[in-house]
């Protein structure tokens, strides 16, 4: 067999750089057209937030495997960390193939992989669940309310799961979301928030500090991203987002399944 390497952690202060994506759907050329672009910026791991399969059943997982293992070699050298969409199996609950066929970090509190956090070098990562519970009182609040506080520390926060809190998209925003968890990540620092659902890219002004993204350009079939007020950028294309940290800048570009970019823009700390 063939010898695949991956890189390990970075220490805090040392830069690094990791894609997010998401709905690549089953859309097998468009998905492999994406990931052969992720694979030009060597992220140290990937992100998708959400939508992975169209159905959770194995005909589509075995499509996903062969995009990120036999027509690219992104699963064998690549960690990828997903977020649940809703064609993830949601309705089958802990049985859902998502949460079966995909190893993530186990949630301390409740040992479920359906929401969870992780820390690489000067930065919080943190994984919700648009399909469990989250209003106050429930796990996954309480959770996450807990997991912001005691990741205080960090330099740099980020938010990944399948429903946005701010998008035009066909879907529209999570308005439930933006309600409940907005305040949460205000309040915390968060930098970025990522999503998916709405098939085009997206970016908010910052909204009380935060930078909202849509990135579910991944492969299904893409939506018309409408102009307004408060996003900064948006189109409709297959694309991915690479994300640099370094000590104090976090520089972002949206890099498309040709290779064009679509958008960049800096946060500093």
């Amino acid at each position: 067999g063939q010898d695949y390497t991956f890189h390990t952690a970075v220490q805090p202060g040392d830069p690094f750089t990791f894609a997010v994506y998401g709905d690549p759907q089953f859309n097998h050329e468009n998905h492999v057209g994406v990931l052969q672009q992720i694979q030009k910026v060597q992220p140290l791991f990937i992100i998708n937030t959400g939508d992975l399969v169209h159905e959770d059943n194995e005909n589509e997982w075995r499509d996903y495997f062969s995009a990120i293992c036999d027509e690219t070699d992104t699963g064998e050298t690549i960690p990828i960390y997903a977020a649940m969409g809703n064609h993830d199996g949601v309705e089958h609950g802990e049985d859902a193939l998502f949460l079966n066929y995909l190893v993530q970090p186990l949630n301390q509190l409740l040992g479920s992989e359906g929401y969870y956090s992780f820390n690489i070098g000067d930065s919080h990562f943190i994984a919700l669940n648009s399909y469990r519970p989250y209003e106050p009182g429930s796990s996954q609040y309480e959770w996450l309310a807990d997991d912001l506080r005691k990741s205080a520390v960090y330099k740099w926060k980020f938010v990944f799961l399948h429903e946005p809190l701010y998008s035009t998209g066909k879907h529209g925003s999570n308005i439930d979301e933006r309600r409940i968890l907005s305040p949460l990540f205000e309040k915390a620092g968060v930098a970025i928030v990522f999503a998916g659902h709405n098939h085009l890219y997206e970016r908010t002004q910052k909204i009380k500090g935060v930078t909202y993204i849509v990135t579910g350009g991944g492969g299904a079939p893409l939506h018309d991203a409408i102009k307004t007020d408060w996003i900064a950028a948006s189109e409709s294309s297959h694309h991915f987002c690479k994300v640099h940290i370094s000590e104090n800048l976090c520089e972002v570009e949206i890099i498309r399944a040709d290779g064009a970019i679509a958008d960049k823009f800096t946060i500093s700390r």
